[in-house]
């Protein structure tokens, strides 16, 4: 069962949480899974969070539309 999950994450520049593309049964590169994963130990009741800034393809001429977030930190990039 495939589901989405990314909508119960949400920004912080310091995130708990990073994605990264997978392939499963999968031989082309331009479909793959995106999987979430932590960067440290959760807890029960923690926050899930991943950095919504990310980082930009230099191949991909997509324009990518800056979003105001404001997750609190003072150092926050977006």
């Amino acid at each position: 069962m495939l589901t989405a999950t990314s909508n119960c994450q949400n920004h912080s520049c310091d995130a708990n949480c990073f994605i990264t593309p997978v392939y499963i049964n999968e031989t082309d590169i331009q479909k793959p899974f995106l999987a979430i994963f932590t960067r440290k130990r959760i807890r029960l009741g923690d926050e899930l969070t991943i950095d919504y800034s990310g980082s930009i393809d230099d191949d991909d001429d997509e324009v990518v539309e800056k979003v105001l977030l404001l997750c609190g930190l003072a150092a926050c990039t977006i």
